[in-house]
């Protein structure tokens, strides 16, 4: 992992903890703004993704930003113009994510309350 990283601003970002990992990557602690976490790719981001989050950050809204850890800024390593590292996002303590919703097997375990009624909601919900 690279020494130094770049917010869009050119501010130099203090990773804390690891707190998440997954198939993309790292989820991290950034040390002075504890309402946002630092994803960080495994492998290095091509072009056409670098292009789809800056769509996505062009997209970005305080409504959204309530209860989607959509991305805000960019992240850059080594220099604040070098390669694409990852993303600032929102950081939600105790969130439910998306897919323990969506995917049966963990819905039925995270979830054993919900029935039919709750999942055409939840499904509407996302629609809108």
């Amino acid at each position: 992992m690279p020494q130094c990283y770049f917010d869009d601003h050119g501010w130099e970002l203090t990773l804390g903890k690891q707190i998440g990992t997954g198939g993309e990557g790292r989820l991290f602690e950034i040390a002075d703004r504890p309402d946002c976490v630092a994803k960080l790719y495994s492998d290095m981001p091509d072009a056409e993704l670098e292009e789809k989050l800056q769509v996505m950050i062009g997209m970005k809204s305080p409504q959204l930003s309530q209860f989607c850890a959509w991305p805000q800024q960019l992240i850059r390593s080594d220099t604040p113009n070098g390669p694409l590292a990852g993303f600032v996002m929102p950081y939600f303590r105790d969130a439910v994510l998306l897919r323990d919703l969506l995917i049966p097997s963990d819905r039925i375990f995270h979830f054993p309350h919900l029935n039919w009624k709750d999942l055409v909601q939840l499904a509407e919900h996302l629609a809108k």
